[in-house]
């Protein structure tokens, strides 16, 4: 039988944006990635773990982790951090492999198109000055790879 792993979400009503960012961004266990989302660490011997990610969004905010346990961690220390930026909803939890049913499909990156012929001529011009530097590039014993081959 297999393991169902479960998330939990500790969900908030957010009422001040810009007191919860400053909460945020001015605690040290808190890391901003820079999407909206916000890692909280926790010092474990001599590295630090991550306990849980917080998300903002428009109208709320979800502390997401995997355990009850570490939720309702999740739920204190922001209630503590965040006061009256946010008010508490409820504590929640789903079934990882139903979330990931339901996610919607991510859009894959798109290259931009480059015509052959000019990616040929931008490979050619890169090539040819990779190998000339490479040839006067020191390497063993302070001699350069065009001094090396003199020798032999």
């Amino acid at each position: 039988m297999a393991t169902r792993l479960f998330s939990r979400k500790a969900i908030f009503d957010l009422l001040d944006r810009d007191a919860l960012t400053a909460a945020l961004t001015g605690h040290p266990d808190v890391v901003d990635h820079g999407d909206g989302s916000y890692a909280w660490l926790e010092e474990a011997g001599t590295f630090q773990r991550s306990v849980g990610t917080i998300v903002v969004e428009d109208r709320r905010v979800v502390f997401e982790t995997t355990s009850q346990r570490r939720a309702e961690r999740g739920k204190e220390f922001l209630q503590r951090l965040l006061g009256d930026a946010v008010s508490f909803r409820v504590i929640a939890y789903e079934d990882v492999g139903q979330a990931l049913k339901r996610a919607p499909a991510r859009p894959k990156d798109k290259m931009p198109e480059i015509p052959p012929e000019v990616q040929a001529e931008l490979l050619g011009r890169f090539y040819e000055e990779h190998y000339r530097k490479w040839l006067d590039q020191r390497c063993r014993r302070s001699a350069t790879v065009r001094r090396g081959m003199r020798r032999s």
